[in-house]
């Protein structure tokens, strides 16, 4: 079945147009949730006035990316910190909005699965690559796709926040706002293995580890969920 029927198929709506994310409690519950994650944004910007610029420039840059990093944007700063909590807790929310409406999945396995994506995401991109190190013994050619990783959530986690308050205060825009979340993320994707393509390529990393890197820890993952959600949710 193709990506997009099986897309269709979990988020078709089970409720009329005005927006209802499974009961009042809950509504109030996102809410709170979506002002957290403006409030988290809010403090990065406190404590440092430059993070957005910061942020939208190193997402694009390629050259000497770790270093430049190292002098004007350390990853462990209160500001970067702050920023990757709110990709977690932004990627939760519209993993909820998405799934909220759903007729094949309970509240308790929309939590579960909401909960459970901005880790696995985490996890994914990042980790993935410190094991792409260890197989190609190159672990410090590595650096630069992994800081590279970290800006682009950090970037993602933004983009999300300002689409999640679009989204719960629109609800008669939902499929617009579910047709965006897949662009975003198809972008974010996209963008984060080009860049690291090419930084690996700058750093004379051998072509078979990079085909390898792509094969195993880009494209399996996303086949196996596609799979897992067409054989458990799409009959």
């Amino acid at each position: 079945m193709p990506l997009i029927q099986t897309i269709l198929v979990i988020t078709e709506p089970s409720a009329p147009l005005v927006y209802e994310v499974r009961g009042d409690s809950s509504s109030h519950f996102i809410s709170i949730l979506i002002l957290l994650s403006i409030a988290l944004l809010a403090f990065a910007r406190f404590a440092n006035g430059q993070v957005f610029m910061h942020v939208l420039r190193f997402s694009f840059r390629v050259q000497g990316l770790y270093e430049a990093i190292r002098e004007s944007f350390r990853l462990n700063s209160i500001s970067s910190v702050l920023l990757l909590f709110n990709f977690y807790l932004s990627f939760f929310i519209s993993v909820y909005l998405l799934l909220s409406r759903s007729n094949v999945l309970s509240l308790r396995e929309v939590l579960m699965v909401s909960l459970a994506s901005p880790l696995l995401v985490f996890l994914w991109q990042t980790y993935g690559l410190f094991f792409a190190g260890i197989i190609s013994g190159n672990r410090r050619a590595l650096r630069s796709p992994v800081v590279n990783t970290l800006v682009l959530l950090q970037s993602f986690g933004i983009l999300l926040a300002l689409l999640n308050f679009v989204w719960y205060l629109n609800p008669y825009y939902h499929q617009v706002c579910l047709l965006i979340f897949y662009a975003v993320c198809l972008l974010v994707v996209s963008g984060r293995i080009l860049k690291n393509l090419v930084i690996g390529i700058n750093n004379n990393i051998s072509w078979y580890y990079l085909i390898l890197y792509l094969c195993t820890l880009e494209i399996l993952p996303v086949w196996v969920a596609y799979y897992y959600v067409a054989t458990n949710f799409v009959g």
